[in-house]
C-alpha cells in the first residue's frame, strides 16, 4: 500500500469515527429527551430560552448536519472507484460503520475477498488523486 493509500485509509477511519460519534450522540439525545426522529423542527433561537428539549432538538439537527457532511466527504471519493463492489465495501465499512465480518456477510463474499476489494479501492482512489490537476 502506498503512502497516499495509507493516509486515505486513516482519513476514512477518521470519517467513520466521526459518523459513528454523531449517530451515537443523536440516539442518546433522542432517547434522553424523548425526541421522535420525525420531530417537528424547532427554530434555533428557542434553545436560548432555557428549554432543554428545544436545545436537544437543535443539537440533534446540528449533529445530523455534521454527520451528513462527513458522509458526503466519503461519498465524494466513491466516484473515483472502478466497480460497485469497491464502492460497497467503502460505503458499508466507513459510512454504515459495519465490522468486516458484517460487510462480508452483506456482500456475500469471504472476508479475505472483502480485504482485497478494500485494498483495491483505497489504491485506486490514491492513484486517481495523484493524477488530478
Amino acid at each position: 500500500m502506498t503512502a497516499v493509500a495509507k493516509e486515505l485509509k486513516k482519513l476514512f477511519q477518521f470519517e467513520a469515527m466521526a459518523i459513528k460519534d454523531c449517530r451515537e450522540r443523536i440516539a442518546e439525545l433522542r432517547k434522553g429527551y424523548g425526541i421522535d426522529s420525525g420531530a417537528q423542527r424547532v427554530p434555533v433561537q428557542c434553545a436560548a430560552v432555557g428549554d432543554r428539549v428545544a436545545w436537544a432538538v437543535c443539537e440533534v439537527e446540528r449533529l445530523e448536519g455534521l454527520m451528513q457532511a462527513h458522509i458526503a466527504f466519503v461519498w465524494a471519493y466513491l466516484v473515483h472507484l472502478d466497480t460497485q463492489a469497491q464502492r460497497d465495501v467503502i460505503k458499508l465499512r466507513y459510512i454504515e460503520g459495519m465490522r468486516w465480518e458484517k460487510v462480508a456477510l452483506e456482500m456475500k463474499y469471504s472476508e479475505d475477498h472483502i480485504y482485497t476489494l478494500h485494498r483495491q479501492a483505497i489504491t485506486v482512489i490514491g492513484e486517481k488523486l495523484l493524477t488530478l490537476p
